[in-house]
């Protein structure tokens, strides 16, 4: 069995006896040339490595004030929300200011230092030498992480760490994208299923404004701002709650009570349904959970406040979520920068109403298959993160020699 010894860092823990140690300075020097994005290709760091820059990305129209990275330099985002997001050039190019560009002093197996530094432990100990106020403007500068340190395996065992998990990581990688798959599967199924149901509903069909005692969209601009946002209180219902048919209970935002009393007339109840306005790859249409008593809904979360008698709540949230409305509402897309419909789009949505009887019928129906589908991926979910965070724990465990190789 291997001798190890203990490390004297509590992030590396024990290691083994004939490894060393030296400070990141000792391995990487620090590269601080800014460049122009039009002279040097603009490049992305990201939890997928250093990648061209992503098109959703801010641009500024600042083109020279940008860091030069060359082939084979070590860049990381110093920002503690951007956690992971690193690795090695793999072409010269220019990237934002916020990352640090490490720089090789000598030979090592840069693949090695890749899983080293994809680990959640590198990650958490690289944050907690950072400054900051707020979390998400947290930073850990160069004069900090050049003291963090570093095991130093020989370079051949540096290499056979690489191959190791080369091989490994791509084995999980496949298994965890074909679990993905199947996933995706299951999501195009239960969509399928909801829309062929609401096609054969039958029934007249009706505008949605004509099925709505109210029909009203959140209150916008410094109506509700990100200052108004508080600990407890009064919930807000925000996009980032609304999914494909559920409401995301874990993002939780709320304002003061006298806040609220000011935008009280945009209160949703569990017995309304909200839908949001950007309908990219589909229609978001959840409920509010119910033992949220009531709550404001944002600006481009539309609350629909249905007619009592005319209609089954869970009948319309499976015909607003069908391809059928997703189709009809993407015929009639505005905006520049994201795919998104107003509240008079919405109000003349045109659903299938069949009887009372027919959309109990449907909904129940649609209730017990959607559980099945459901449980079907909540299990596919579960391997995923199972096998994610087996992958962290084998890099960890095999960078750190742990297990030996």
């Amino acid at each position: 069995m291997r001798e190890m010894k203990d490390s004297g860092v509590e992030w590396l823990g024990e290691v083994p006896a004939e490894w060393g140690f030296d400070r990141l300075g000792g391995f990487f020097s620090l590269r601080s040339e800014k460049v122009s994005d039009e002279d040097y290709a603009p490049l992305s760091v990201t939890k997928g490595g250093v990648v061209p820059q992503l098109s959703h990305v801010a641009k500024s129209d600042d083109h020279a004030n940008r860091k030069l990275v060359c082939k084979g330099d070590f860049a990381i985002n110093s920002r503690s929300d951007r956690r992971n997001s690193c690795g090695f050039a793999s072409q010269d190019g220019s990237v934002s200011l916020i990352n640090t560009i490490c720089v090789p002093r000598g030979e090592i197996e840069s693949r090695y230092f890749g899983y080293l530094f994809d680990s959640s432990q590198w990650s958490d100990e690289f944050y907690s030498w950072g400054h900051g106020i707020v979390a998400d403007l947290w930073t850990t500068g160069w004069n900090d992480m050049k003291k963090i340190l570093l095991p130093v395996p020989p370079l051949h065992e540096q290499r056979h760490i690489a191959d190791f998990l080369d091989e490994k990581c791509a084995e999980i990688d496949r298994a965890v994208s074909a679990a993905e798959r199947s996933v995706q599967e299951y999501v195009v199924y239960k969509k399928g299923l909801v829309t062929e149901a609401v096609r054969r509903a039958g029934g007249k069909e009706v505008r949605l404004r004509h099925l709505c005692s109210r029909v009203f969209d959140g209150p916008f601009g410094s109506h509700l701002k990100s200052a108004d946002y508080i600990d407890e209180g009064i919930r807000v219902v925000r996009l980032e709650n609304l999914r494909y048919m559920s409401f995301d209970d874990s993002k939780r935002s709320y304002v003061s009570q006298e806040k609220y009393e000011t935008i009280a007339r945009h209160t949703v109840m569990p017995t309304d349904l909200i839908m949001a306005t950007f309908v990219a790859k589909e229609v978001q249409v959840a409920s509010l959970p119910k033992e949220v008593q009531f709550a404001v809904n944002k600006a481009d979360c539309v609350g629909l406040r249905l007619k009592s008698g005319v209609c089954v709540n869970r009948y319309v949230q499976y015909a607003l979520s069908s391809n059928v409305v997703l189709d009809y509402l993407r015929s009639n897309l505005h905006g520049t920068t994201r795919d998104r419909v107003n509240t008079s789009q919405i109000k003349e949505i045109p659903l299938a109403v069949p009887s009372l009887d027919e959309q109990l019928r449907i909904a129940d129906f649609l209730d017990e298959k959607c559980v099945q589908i459901d449980a079907a991926i909540a299990a596919k979910q579960a391997i995923i993160a199972d096998l994610k965070a087996y992958k962290q724990s084998l890099i960890y465990e095999v960078v750190t020699g742990k297990r030996e190789v």
